[in-house]
């Protein structure tokens, strides 16, 4: 493999490296800006550099990406990789690092419809609905037979009766 020309002379052989050489005979390889991926810590050698990498890394050129703690945002697992990690996502995830969370069945309480989403999904409540996950119940024109006041609630509409009624809905009439 040439690195460069050399000469015999007398008495040693003397050698002009090629860019990116260096020594008597060109036997050393010199460090590149990217030789670490600029991940690392390069040292000049023969017959290549050697590479300490920076936490999170590893390779002989810090080519590989360590899974750290939260790579896969704590909902799946974790593969170290070139060049990044792989997730493999938990049930009700999705996403290169698992950050979308998926729509269950439950998600709005079949009370509206679902979009996933990061950081959480989001629902668009169905009328009579309302809340992050449709779980208020808001009142009607009927919630209390129109003998109380009513206000919203979860998981149902909280009415406060006129005098002469009672029930949770104000359905019954004292005699």
């Amino acid at each position: 493999m040439s690195r460069g020309a050399c000469t015999d002379g007398d008495p040693t052989v003397t050698c002009v490296c090629d860019a990116g050489y260096t020594g008597s005979t060109c036997e050393i390889v010199l460090c590149a800006a990217d030789s670490c991926m600029s991940r690392g810590f390069c040292t000049a050698g023969d017959p290549t550099v050697t590479c300490v990498c920076d936490a999170g890394y590893t390779g002989s050129t810090c080519e590989i990406v360590l899974c750290a703690a939260d790579s896969c945002m704590s909902r799946g697992s974790c593969t170290a990789g070139d060049p990044t990690v792989t997730c493999v996502c938990d049930a009700g995830y999705t996403g290169s690092t698992c950050e979308i969370v998926l729509c269950a069945a439950d998600s709005c309480m079949s009370r509206g419809s679902c979009t996933a989403g990061d950081p959480t999904v989001t629902c668009v409540c169905d009328a009579g609905y309302t809340g992050s996950t449709c779980e208020i119940v808001l009142c009607a024109a009927d919630s209390c037979m129109s003998r109380g006041s009513c206000t919203a609630g979860d998981p149902t509409v909280t009415c406060v009766c006129d005098a002469g009624y009672t029930g949770s809905t104000c359905e019954i009439g004292k005699l």
